[in-house]
C-alpha cells in the first residue's frame, strides 16, 4: 500500500510536471512564431487571406515596373517559387533556334542567362522552394534543374513529340505535361523518368494546350483547343472528360491554372476572349459574361482569392474575388506572352513575346501591417489558451 501510494504521488508529480512544461514550451514557440511572422516590411507578406483580411483595390497591382529586356523574340513562358524569391524564364533564340533559360534569385530584379540548350522551349514549371524546375519543348525534350535553376539536364528526349505545357507539384515530386496531338506525360521522381497515359482516359491523344496541377500534385486538369477538359485526382493516373465545357464554348489557345489545393481553376481563352472559372475542382464551371479580350495567360495565388490574366496588345487584369470580377491594372500595348504569381500574390511577373519582362511587388501599407499583426497575435492567444487548457486537463486526470 506504502509502495503504490509512492508510485500514485510520483506519477502524478511527473504528470503535472510534463503538462506544465509542455504549455510552458508551447506557449513560447508560439508567441516567438508570431513574434518573427509579425515582423513585416514592404518586402515580406504572410497570406493574409487565413484571417479574411484582402488587398483593397487601390492596392492591388500598384507597382509595376520593367525590370529587364532581353530583347528577344519568341519569349515563352514564367514561373516562380512560392516566395516570389526565384523565378524562370524560357524563351527561343528565333535567330539561332537555340532554347535560352533566365533565371533571378531576388524576386525579378536582376536576371541571368544561365543556360543554352537544344531544342525550343515552350512551358517552365517549378517547385514551391524553386529548388526543382522543368522545362519542355515543342522539338520534344525535357529538361531538368535540382538547384534552383543554376544547372540543368537533359531527362528525356521524345523525338518528334511538341510538348506545350508542363506543371510540378509543390515539391516537385509529381509532374504532367501535355503535348499537341498526342499523350499526357507524368512523372512521380522529380522529372527524371516519365511516362505516357495512354488508358483510363476518353481521349488519349488530343489536342492538348494547357496542363495545370495542384499543390500535391493529387488534383489535376488538362485543357484541349477543341473545348474539351479532362480533371484527374489520383496524381494524373486516370482522367475523366467534363461534359459540361462544351456549353462554355472553350475552344482555340486555351491556358488553365490552379490553385494550391485544386479547388478553384480558372480558363481563359484567346480567340473567343472567355474567362471560366470553377469553385469544386474542376466538376462545373461558370463564364465571367461581363468581361471579354484576347487573353494569353492567367495565374491564381494560393487560395484562389487572387488571379491575374494578361490580354494580347492590352491591359493586365486582376481578380480579388476568386475570378468573379476583375480590374484593368496595367494599360500596355505589350504583347503579353505569360504570367506568374507568389503564393500570396503579392509578387508576380509577367513577359511579353519580345522579351520585356515586368514585375509587380504589391506594397503593404501600416494598416494593413497592423491588422495582420493583430489578426496573428490573436490567433496566436487562441492556441496558447487551448494548450494551456488542454495540459490543465491532462494535470486532472492523473
Amino acid at each position: 500500500s506504502t509502495e503504490t501510494t509512492q508510485r500514485i504521488s510520483a506519477d502524478t508529480s511527473l504528470s503535472t510536471e510534463i503538462s506544465t512544461n509542455l504549455s510552458t514550451a508551447l506557449s513560447t514557440a508560439l508567441s516567438t512564431e508570431t513574434s518573427e511572422r509579425i515582423q513585416m516590411n514592404n518586402n515580406n507578406l504572410i497570406p493574409f487571406t487565413d484571417f479574411g483580411i484582402t488587398l483593397d483595390n487601390t492596392t492591388l497591382g500598384n507597382n509595376w515596373r520593367e525590370t529587364k529586356d532581353i530583347s528577344l523574340n519568341n519569349a515563352k513562358s514564367i514561373s516562380i517559387s512560392t516566395t516570389g524569391q526565384y523565378q524562370t524564364v524560357v524563351y527561343t533564340n528565333t535567330n539561332t533556334g537555340i532554347g535560352q533559360i533566365y533565371t533571378s534569385s531576388n524576386f525579378g530584379n536582376q536576371w541571368s542567362l544561365v543556360d543554352d540548350v537544344s531544342g525550343e522551349l515552350e512551358s517552365v514549371s517549378i517547385s514551391s522552394t524553386g529548388q526543382y524546375q522543368t522545362a519542355i519543348a515543342l522539338t520534344g525534350e525535357i529538361y531538368t534543374s535540382t538547384n534552383f535553376g543554376n544547372q540543368w539536364n537533359q531527362a528525356e528526349d521524345f523525338s518528334g513529340i511538341q510538348f506545350v505545357s508542363v506543371s510540378i507539384s509543390s515539391n516537385g515530386e509529381y509532374q504532367t505535361a501535355v503535348a499537341l496531338n498526342d499523350y499526357i506525360y507524368v512523372s512521380s521522381d522529380y522529372g527524371n523518368n516519365w511516362s505516357t497515359i495512354t488508358t483510363n482516359i476518353p481521349n488519349p491523344t488530343g489536342k492538348w494546350a494547357s496542363v495545370s496541377i495542384s499543390s500535391t500534385g493529387q488534383h489535376q486538369s488538362a485543357m484541349t483547343k477543341d473545348d474539351y477538359l479532362y480533371i484527374s485526382s489520383d496524381y494524373g493516373l486516370t482522367w475523366k472528360t467534363v461534359t459540361d465545357m462544351s456549353s462554355n464554348e472553350i475552344e482555340d489557345d486555351i491556358k488553365i491554372s490552379l490553385s494550391s489545393t485544386g479547388q478553384y481553376q480558372t480558363a481563359v481563352t484567346k480567340n473567343t476572349g472567355k474567362i471560366v472559372i470553377s469553385s469544386n475542382f474542376g466538376e462545373n464551371w461558370r463564364t465571367i459574361t461581363n468581361i471579354s479580350n484576347t487573353w494569353q495567360g492567367i495565374s491564381l495565388s494560393s487560395t484562389g482569392q487572387y488571379q491575374t490574366v494578361i490580354a494580347e496588345n492590352s491591359y493586365i487584369y486582376m481578380s480579388s474575388d476568386f475570378g468573379n470580377n476583375w480590374k484593368a491594372i496595367l494599360d500596355s500595348s505589350n504583347n503579353w506572352s505569360s504570367i506568374s504569381m507568389s503564393s500570396t500574390g503579392q509578387y508576380q511577373t509577367a513577359i511579353t513575346k519580345s522579351g520585356k519582362i515586368y514585375t509587380l511587388n504589391t506594397i503593404i501599407d501600416t494598416e494593413l501591417s497592423e491588422q495582420i499583426s493583430t489578426a496573428l497575435t490573436t490567433e496566436t492567444s487562441q492556441r496558447i489558451s487551448a494548450v494551456t487548457s488542454l495540459s490543465t486537463e491532462i494535470s486532472s486526470i492523473h
